[in-house]
Formats: C-alpha cells, sequence, structure tokens
C-alpha cells in the first residue's frame, strides 16, 4: 500500500471516528442532561485511536497478501 493510499484511508477513518462519537456524546448529553455539549476529548480520543488501529490493520492485511503472491 503507497503512501498516499495509506494517508487517504487515515483521514477517511478518522473523519468517520470523529462524527461517530461526536454525535453519541451530543446525544447522550442532550438525553441525559438536556445540554448540547459535545465531549470534545474523548471524541478525538476515540477517532485517533480507531484511525490507527483501522489503517494499521488494513496495512498488515495488504502486505501479507502481497507476501503470499511472491
Amino acid at each position: 500500500m503507497s503512501i498516499k493510499k495509506l494517508a487517504i484511508r487515515f483521514i477517511a477513518v478518522f473523519t468517520i471516528a470523529l462524527v461517530a462519537p461526536a454525535l453519541v456524546t451530543l446525544l447522550w448529553n442532550l438525553i441525559q442532561h438536556g445540554d448540547r455539549t459535545i465531549n470534545w476529548g474523548t471524541t478525538f480520543m476515540f477517532a485517533f485511536l480507531f484511525s490507527i488501529l483501522l489503517t494499521w490493520r488494513k496495512w498488515r492485511e495488504m502486505k501479507t497478501k502481497q507476501g503470499d503472491a511472491n
């Protein structure tokens, strides 16, 4: 997997992983406390964690497939 594809995948996963926890914390705070706030610390932590792990997993998967082909 090239660096460009790896970066695009990281950004795509990061964007999705940023939106999902933001919506969850927004809805949780709205339902639980009646306040429209987003916990940005948790949101960015999950986004970085999932984007790094899922990109790394895909990179490893592609690397093993290339190794099996040789």
